[in-house]
């Protein structure tokens, strides 16, 4: 007995479940989701108004938030099938990389202040929003991007496997 049949046998509702789950939101919606977090996190690493404590405990939230959805939003993508929040997860942390690396390597002769605010504004994407997690680890934020990229790409894969195991298990209880 495979590990997906017993937890077919355990919990029988949640081939079900997952797919209520799967059908309750589109692909861009949770696109959009997981954006919205990653840029409440990088606006809240800014804030300096509350008092400090308050301030850490809504970034903690945020950090818990922000892991959530990225990872639920790839196994859910992966259990519907649809690759298209795997290449907008890539693209999301990716290309604001570039655009940081081009504007550093311009030098002050190449400066160009439109490359320089894509520049600002990819370090408020990238980097901002993830150094609460990064500080907590005691990483760099890359490393947080990066492990964030390989777990949504891991957890895109399980949600394949997942949503192939139920179907074969659905297709043996329909023979019996």
């Amino acid at each position: 007995m495979t590990l997906i049949e017993k937890i077919g046998g355990r919990f029988p509702k949640l081939p079900e479940g997952l797919k209520k789950a799967s059908e309750k939101t589109a692909a861009w919606q949770d696109m959009s989701l997981c954006a919205a977090v990653t840029f409440a996190c990088a606006f809240y690493e800014y804030e300096k108004f509350l008092p400090a404590f308050a301030t850490d405990a809504i970034k903690s939230v945020l950090a818990v938030l922000f892991a959530v959805c990225w990872l639920y939003g790839a196994f859910l993508s992966g259990y519907r099938g649809k690759y298209g929040f795997l290449v907008y997860a890539a693209v999301f942390w990716t290309l604001p990389r570039l655009v940081i690396l081009k504007a550093e390597s311009a030098g002050i002769l190449g400066y160009d202040k439109y490359a320089d605010a894509a520049a600002r504004f990819s370090r408020l994407i990238t980097d901002a929003s993830a150094a609460w997690t990064a500080r907590g680890f005691g990483v760099p934020v890359f490393y947080v991007i990066i492990s964030l990229l390989m777990w949504c790409a891991a957890l895109f894969y399980a949600g394949t496997r997942f949503k192939k195991c139920f179907t074969e298990i659905k297709e043996k209880e329909k023979t019996t």
